[in-house]
């Protein structure tokens, strides 16, 4: 990974400088040399692939016992919500960018020029709203104002939505799967918790 002095940006510094951010996303996803680069040497996104699905895929396994099951049937009810809002949902992919792929918050540094991003090795074209995603769950973003601030047509904001809250909940059954397995809860499963029970609260887009 590439050295750049700076500290790594936490949640509260996301949002009092999003703006920034946002514009680093912008100016990658337009940047034409970039995009040329993704085409020949980006990795290959399985075709199918969406956090809905990755989402259910966590769920699917999961049983309501002990300690966890109201937080299970809480998180049913939320993968029930986003099953239904997808059909009235924007097509994913009716954006596509040439993305880093993984824009979680250590993956950024805040240095005397601005937010810059590390670590190349996932570069691929994928949805703008699977881009996006990651991001706001990491920061503990509203979805629906990083979508206004990135300046995407109205109708696709539901998309970014959707793929927020469904990521957050893949993050949080992943981490049920671990407490069931016997594992180490996650260092972020509260986290990602926390987002899931704030997204889930805000309206659809």
């Amino acid at each position: 990974m590439e050295h750049v002095d700076g500290p790594t940006p936490s949640p509260p510094d996301a949002h009092e400088r999003l703006g920034e951010f946002i514009d680093v996303l912008r100016r990658l996803h337009s940047h034409e040399g970039f995009a040329g680069a993704v085409a020949e040497a980006g990795v290959l996104e399985p075709l199918d692939f969406s956090y809905r699905r990755w989402a259910e895929d966590h769920w699917s396994s999961l049983r309501p016992v002990g300690v966890d099951g109201d937080l299970i049937d809480r998180g049913r009810g939320w993968l029930a919500a986003v099953a239904s809002e997808h059909a009235a949902q924007e097509p994913r992919d009716s954006i596509t960018v040439a993305t880093h792929g993984d824009l979680h918050l250590p993956n950024w540094k805040l240095t005397g020029r601005g937010p810059v991003l590390l670590d190349w090795d996932e570069i691929l074209r994928i949805p703008l709203a699977q881009e996006l995603a990651d991001f706001i769950v990491w920061a503990a973003l509203d979805p629906a104002e990083v979508a206004k601030r990135y300046g995407v047509p109205s109708r696709y904001s539901p998309a970014i939505v959707g793929d927020a809250r469904a990521c957050a909940l893949g993050l949080l059954g992943q981490g049920l799967q671990q407490r069931a397995a016997g594992r180490a809860e996650p260092t972020w499963f509260d986290h990602v918790l926390t987002v899931c029970e704030r997204t889930f609260a805000l309206p659809a887009g």
